[in-house]
């Protein structure tokens, strides 16, 4: 017997933001990178603290681990539409990862991973 697929309009539509961690340390030759456990720990932290434990867990934020780049310090966030203010008000919350300061900037959004990636090549190519 087949499951039924939830109707469109049942079902939660997401949305994607694309950011980028900016590190501001004096006096620090060495580049630690930021790991994603790292990041989700902080996450999910500032997350209760701004919203409570409620209000974080209507959020549904998923940062996607195959598309996070510890290296460059960039990644994309998967949350619902209806939270994504909730989301950036977060990120722009978060201002150190493991006594590093840091930035996190979100650069751009999107309702599919597909329009978002297209996005960034558009943005490489510019610059």
């Amino acid at each position: 017997m087949k499951m039924k697929a939830k109707i469109p309009t049942l079902r939660e539509k997401y949305r994607y933001i694309y950011f980028k961690i900016h590190k501001f340390e004096e006096n620090d030759e060495s580049e630690e990178k930021i790991s994603i456990g790292e990041l989700s720990d902080v996450f999910w932290k500032t997350s209760i603290e701004i919203f409570g434990e409620i209000g974080a867990s209507k959020g549904t934020f998923w940062i996607i681990a195959k598309e996070y780049d510890e290296e460059k310090g960039t990644g994309i966030i998967r949350c619902n539409s209806k939270t994504l203010h909730m989301l950036r008000t977060i990120l722009l919350f978060i201002t150190e990862i493991n006594g590093k300061k840091v930035i996190i900037h979100p650069y751009f959004a999107s309702g599919t991973l597909k329009a978002l990636k297209r996005k960034i090549r558009k943005e490489k190519v510019k610059n």
